[in-house]
């Protein structure tokens, strides 16, 4: 098998949540798929295996009810306090597709699940970074795309319990374009974007856009 860190934070009680993936290559029938790996630190380094699980698959045991639900990849992206865990949010792929949805989740300190959010945007949404916003919720920036394959920039805006407050999609020309980042800046927010020119050898640019509370796209560059 093969592991990879997505993203590593400091709970609020002291420990260290790290959040990747693993692929059970081991296995003929898992060759490929990703499944969620998160693993508890204690502030000194030791291993808080709260659920007894058996290595080398622990995140397995503590994530099964979780993964067994979705059919495809679940590539864990993003990890991050909160006053009484982790929330915790992944990219999970359609089997023999090109869509994604993107799933929230939160987990106790002993990664224990809470509740569980999943958002489709457009048909299809898969998010690059995600910060703390004012509502004690996520910002989270990523893409989207519709049923014809167009592609959008997407903002999506939740409070505490995952609850979508609103969502952004910004197209822009006949580029594909995702927001790699997003930002509070005052009672906005700033966002970076990337555009990719569908055809070879076209450049490629970066954007740059502020949007108000509720989304509204009011400065680009």
């Amino acid at each position: 098998f093969s592991s990879s860190c997505s993203s590593v934070c400091i709970g609020t009680n002291g420990d260290i949540g790290i959040l990747g993936y693993i692929v059970k290559s081991t296995y003929a029938a898992d060759q490929g798929i990703f499944y969620p790996s998160f693993i508890l630190l204690s502030a000194n380094g030791q291993n808080l295996d709260y659920h007894n699980a058996t290595t080398p698959y622990p995140e397995y045991k503590t994530f099964g009810a979780l993964s067994s639900g979705f059919s495809g990849d679940m590539n864990c992206q993003k990890i991050i306090s909160r006053p009484d865990g982790y929330l915790i949010a992944a990219n999970v792929s359609v089997p023999n597709s090109q869509v994604y949805t993107l799933v929230l989740f939160k987990v106790d300190f002993k990664g224990n699940i809470m509740w569980t959010q999943q958002y489709s945007g457009l048909g299809s949404a898969a998010m690059n970074s995600a910060v703390n916003n004012a509502e004690g919720g996520l910002l989270i920036s990523g893409g989207t795309a519709d049923a014809q394959g167009f592609n959008y920039s997407w903002l999506l805006n939740t409070d505490a319990n995952g609850n979508e407050l609103w969502e952004t999609k910004i197209p822009i020309g006949n580029l594909t374009a995702y927001a790699v980042g997003a930002v509070p800046t005052g009672n906005n927010y700033a966002v970076g974007v990337n555009l990719i020119s569908p055809q070879v050898n076209h450049a490629n640019y970066f954007g740059f856009l502020v949007t108000d509370q509720n989304g509204k796209i009011i400065e680009t560059k």
